[in-house]
């Protein structure tokens, strides 16, 4: 197989100390006895709760990627699809822009890589297309006079109609420019709708996670304060500036929290939490990985 006919997953090496390097120069403004101390405060059974919380996202989204796998020709398992799932988001963790993610589309049980991987890219590319989504209806509601705030969520619900109208056309025109696209077009326009769906399901549940860690720090912020904490958060770390979303989503939640009242060291508490829910990940992909189930061979 040419190399140069699948997905490229890298990124220049320097943009990912972009992360590390904001994160030093946070640490230096503020005093680290105050983040140890909002740590040392926190109630145990939401982050508990939030880490259990795992197996239904992952679940979810490994459904959705069954989705576009099947649409392509290729069935799995929803246990072995979970398996290669809750694996790849572990190393995604631990890569700059989550690329590790690409990991699933690379076993023997997948059949052709192109298929794989670009299955991945589609199934990533849900998750980014919520958070472009949300982030621009967060800044539709900034806009402070009425005429223009209905003018841009119009036009926001136009393109959205648009575009899921034209889904299949999207869909034949990538295969016909991008090397090694899936063929079944038809099917991967089928499969919108349920993936949509699984993609809210996901989201939804991530809220849910990230709602949990502010409440075990009991910070004081409403649900549309949280809504946006938790679209910003999420936007950064998918970013490839940092491994973990390590000092972009610290440098993003102190951006916005201080401006709600949250002090420093508990805007980067919080992110230390997050942080938290990515070491997690990475840690049931280790033991899965080791467990090794004999069932993911080559079809």
């Amino acid at each position: 197989m040419n190399p140069e006919a699948e997905p490229r997953l890298r990124s220049p090496w320097w943009l990912r100390l972009v992360g590390p390097i904001t994160a030093l120069a946070l640490t230096w403004r503020v005093d680290l006895r105050e983040i140890g101390g909002s740590l040392a405060g926190v109630r145990w059974e939401p982050i508990l709760f939030s880490l259990v919380l795992v197996a239904p996202l992952f679940i979810t989204k490994a459904w959705r990627w069954q989705l576009l796998l099947r649409a392509c020709g290729r069935s799995i398992t929803l246990v072995e699809a979970s398996w290669l799932y809750t694996i790849s988001a572990g190393a995604g963790a631990l890569t700059p822009g989550a690329v590790g993610d690409f990991w699933k589309g690379l076993s023997p049980a997948i059949g052709r890589r192109s298929i794989g991987l670009w299955t991945s890219a589609l199934d990533r590319l849900y998750d980014v297309a919520i958070l472009l989504l949300l982030g621009l209806a967060i800044a539709i509601a900034w806009i402070q006079r009425g005429a223009p705030r209905l003018l841009a969520a119009s036009v926001l619900g136009a393109a959205v109609l648009g575009a899921w109208s034209a889904r299949g056309r999207l869909f034949d025109l990538a295969a016909s420019l991008l090397p090694r696209f899936p063929d079944a077009t038809s099917a991967l326009h089928g499969s919108v709708a349920p993936a949509a769906g699984a993609t809210i399901v996901a989201t939804l549940i991530s809220f849910g996670r990230f709602e949990l860690l502010v409440t075990a720090l009991g910070l004081r912020l409403g649900w549309a304060q949280m809504f946006v904490a938790f679209v910003l958060s999420s936007g950064v770390a998918a970013l490839p500036l940092s491994v973990a979303g390590l000092g972009t989503r610290d440098l993003a939640l102190v951006g916005y929290l201080r401006g709600r009242g949250v002090s420093s060291a508990d805007a980067i508490a919080l992110s230390s939490l997050c942080l938290l829910l990515l070491l997690w990940n990475g840690a049931l992909a280790a033991c899965l990985w080791f467990a090794k189930p004999a069932g993911l061979k080559a079809r």
